[in-house]
């Protein structure tokens, strides 16, 4: 099992409206002091990747007992830990564009959307998050795969397993050319008992302590065909309020029950777009590890 990332309680993040079409929610959201997103994201976006404190921690006492300073009186705010903590936090934080790939495949931005959607579902939605695509990932500078964010919401016999894609755009069409992935990539996981089998698997073998009994009960339930938990599609698209349009939700809104399980779509509306947004974001993360 894995060790609990920290999850935040205090949204950064509000509804500006909410429609219900039957089994079906199509939500738009905004951040709650737009002023201040980029400086409230820095030190949340650290948590999946790194904890300097911890590190700090370790890297002082190693270098305690390797006797690296003889002689020295070494402190937890010594310059040279400072920068040894700094380090670790920049190497395992993804690599800012270097302008060698598409802005859209840029993995700052990706990830930075990523951590939006799972402080929203938690924050917001109450949403518990069992484990993290980013902070398992083998390569820093690669993006994830599998399902963006999965969660859990609500008890049995209510329970939720929500499936969620998440992108962002600053396409003028709407809805946006990325909406048909976003589609093909939640029907699989819904029409698909294999593919849906991995994730449940990969969730249950990456929880985090706290919810390894609920993810292995959910699990098994689904492997004996007697699962224990409702499915809830929850794609995420992530615009700017000069981009965003009324059609932007797509088949999602207009032919939903052809997905087979409720949808709750969710248009997170920030400024600027999500990949200078993530430049910003990580930069400051960086400057104040």
């Amino acid at each position: 099992m894995s060790p609990a990332i920290p999850v935040a309680t205090d949204p950064l993040f509000e509804i500006s409206s909410d429609e219900q079409i039957g089994d079906h929610r199509f939500i738009r959201i905004v951040p709650k002091n737009a002023d201040r997103l980029v400086a409230d994201l820095a030190p949340r976006i650290t948590r999946p990747y790194a904890d300097a404190e911890a590190a700090r921690d370790r890297i002082l006492r190693a270098a305690r007992e390797l006797e690296i300073f003889p002689g020295e009186d070494l402190r937890a705010d010594d310059p040279r830990i400072e920068e040894a903590v700094a380090e670790e936090v920049d190497a395992l934080l993804p690599a800012a564009w270097k302008g060698d790939r598409p802005k859209q495949l840029d993995v700052q931005r990706s990830e930075l959307g990523e951590i939006v959607a799972a402080d929203v579902l938690s924050t917001i939605f109450g949403a518990r998050i069992p484990a993290s695509r980013i902070a398992h990932k083998e390569t820093p500078d690669q993006q994830t795969r599998g399902a963006d964010v999965m969660c859990l919401e609500g008890d049995r016999p209510e329970l939720l397993l929500v499936l969620t894609e998440v992108k962002g755009s600053t396409d003028p069409s709407t809805p946006p050319s990325v909406l048909q992935g976003m589609e093909t990539k939640l029907k699989l996981l819904i029409q698909d008992r294999r593919t849906l089998l991995q994730e449940l698997l990969w969730l249950f073998q990456h929880s985090s302590e706290e919810h390894a009994d609920e993810c292995a009960k959910a699990c098994v339930s689904f492997q004996l065909k007697k699962p224990i938990f409702g499915l809830l599609l929850a794609p995420i698209l992530i615009r700017t309020a000069t981009k965003e349009g009324d059609a932007d939700a797509g088949a999602f809104k207009a032919s939903p029950d052809d997905f087979g399980a409720p949808v709750r779509f969710i248009s997170i509306v920030v400024e600027p777009d999500l990949f200078d947004l993530a430049a910003q974001v990580y930069a400051l993360a960086r400057e104040t590890a």
